[in-house]
């Protein structure tokens, strides 16, 4: 049985009950000898009979149990059981052996510690784990918030609710802030810190709108391209230059140029419109060569409908807008769609010797203009 019978006898006995200490059994001879290495056969221990015959408190017993402590391969822990390791000493994440008979340790995959700001990130609660409070890695706030009060922001009512000076606030959430050309309604909004309509390229003031959503002509307002325009197979040159009509750095104009007897390449768009609706075409010209007062022909506008989607069929002219101007200056006209109208095309030719430019065409439905 494990048990081992010594020549300490304390006395006669029929049964190890009749022993009058502990860890004591009764032998063979009926003498009570000393025994180890089992639960006390006399009952007078409540842990375990050791090696050496001392009663000792069983692995998974209160510490207490018994005055001799833990059996040997075990410790008394924090929480006063016999363990046969520490099984940890943090508040929420300490282990336990109680009722174990092994001695293991049992350990709680609780939540632990508190959530902290580190600057403007956070550091969350931690997780327990083989009795310590494991502590997670630094971290960003969510939707580019700031930390505060040991809690990411969840919404913010001016920038500095935000992560960094690269955000702005905008109903409650935190976005990136714009680079020159992007719209913009407020400074606070640009990288460069200056809004004109859009985003400035630097830090000073700048007057540059962007093209309405509603605006059916598309780079209406040639920002650094003909992109979406077609040209005609004539040979007088047209092409995009650096003259933009606000003076916006980040935008143009298109130049058209005729020489004698060799007008400028016709330059159009094709859009789809509405039946029976109330139109704004307009557009900001200069002439930039030439005198066009002496001209037959003065530099022009066109917009004609069409009773087809593809500017092909059923052509009425809607408005022949002539220039004799050579400041920039603006022309709004208003154009109403017949019940057949289907689609419009917007044109521009210089037929004389004369250079022109053009900016801000628009073609939108009344009364948004560009």
């Amino acid at each position: 049985m494990g048990a081992t019978g010594g020549s300490s006898t304390t006395g006669v006995c029929t049964a190890s009950t009749d022993c009058a200490g502990p860890c004591q059994m009764c032998n063979s001879s009926q003498l009570c000898v000393s025994a180890s290495g089992i639960d006390d056969p006399s009952g007078h221990c409540s842990g375990t009979c050791d090696a050496t015959g001392a009663c000792k408190s069983k692995k998974g017993q209160v510490c207490t149990a018994t005055t001799g402590g833990c059996v040997s391969g075990s410790t008394c822990t924090k929480d006063g059981y016999c363990c046969t390791q520490s099984c940890g000493s943090d508040a929420t994440c300490a282990g336990s052996c109680a009722g174990r008979s092994d001695g293991s340790c049992q350990y709680p995959t609780a939540a632990c510690g508190a959530a902290s700001c580190s600057g403007t990130g956070i550091v969350d609660r931690g997780s327990c784990s083989g009795g310590m409070c494991v502590t997670p890695a630094l971290r960003a706030c969510d939707g580019n918030f700031s930390c505060s009060g040991n809690a990411c922001k969840t919404s913010c009512m001016t920038e500095i609710d935000c992560v960094s000076s690269s955000y702005y606030c905008a109903s409650g959430g935190c976005l990136a802030k714009k680079t020159p050309g992007q719209t913009c309604s407020a400074a606070s909004e640009c990288t460069t810190t200056s809004c004109g309509g859009r985003c400035c390229s630097t830090s000073a003031a700048c007057t540059c709108p962007a093209q309405s959503t509603a605006n059916l002509i598309a780079n209406s307002g040639f920002d650094s391209n003909l992109t979406g325009w077609a040209l005609d197979s004539a040979s007088g040159p047209v092409k995009w230059v650096a003259d933009d009509s606000d003076g916006c750095s980040l935008s143009g104009s298109v130049e058209l140029s005729g020489f004698s007897n060799s007008p400028s390449k016709l330059l159009s768009q094709c859009v789809v419109v509405t039946p029976v609706t109330s139109y704004k075409f307009g557009t900001r010209m200069a002439i930039t060569r030439g005198t066009a007062q002496t001209t037959d022909v003065p530099p022009h506008c066109d917009l004609d409908l069409y009773t087809d989607a593809t500017c092909t069929v059923g052509m009425t002219n809607a408005s022949d807008v002539q220039w004799i101007n050579v400041g920039w200056s603006d022309i709004d006209v208003d154009i109403q769609t017949g019940s057949n109208t289907k689609s419009a095309r917007l044109s521009c030719r210089v037929e004389n010797d004369t250079t022109i430019h053009v900016d801000k065409l628009y073609l939108t439905p009344a009364p948004e203009g560009f």
